[in-house]
C-alpha cells in the first residue's frame, strides 16, 4: 500500500523550474538596485469640437512643448486643431523606481 501511495498524504511536487524554497529565492534578491518600470507605448487621440493642444497634454499628463514637438510634421500649427485630425501622444521615458527598503520590526 506504502508503494501505491494508499493512505498516504499526497506529496506536492515541484514543477520544472520552480526553486524549492520561495523564501530563498526572495532572500537573494537584491534591494538596492531601482526597477525600470514598463515603457507606455505610443497612443494617438482623435481631435473634437473644443479640444486644444494645451487641453490633450492635460488630459494625458504631457508638458505641452512635448506634444507640439512630437506633433510637428502632421500639426504646423499648433492653435489651429482641426475635428478628426489625429494627434501623437508622445511616449515618456521610463522612471526609475527604486525598491522598497523592509520596514525592521522592534
Amino acid at each position: 500500500p506504502a508503494i501505491l501511495g494508499i493512505g498516504n498524504a499526497p506529496q506536492a511536487t515541484a514543477s520544472p523550474g520552480a526553486s524549492p524554497s520561495g523564501s530563498a529565492a526572495a532572500a537573494s534578491a537584491p534591494v538596492d538596485e531601482p526597477t525600470i518600470a514598463p515603457a507606455p507605448s505610443e497612443q494617438t487621440y482623435i481631435v473634437v469640437a473644443g479640444d486644444t493642444m494645451s487641453k490633450i497634454a492635460n488630459r494625458y499628463g504631457v508638458p505641452l512643448q512635448v506634444l507640439i514637438d512630437a506633433n510637428k510634421a502632421a500639426i504646423p500649427n499648433p492653435d489651429r486643431l482641426q475635428v478628426g485630425q489625429e494627434v501623437i501622444i508622445p511616449v515618456t521615458a521610463p522612471t526609475l523606481v527604486p525598491n522598497a527598503e523592509p520596514t525592521p520590526t522592534p
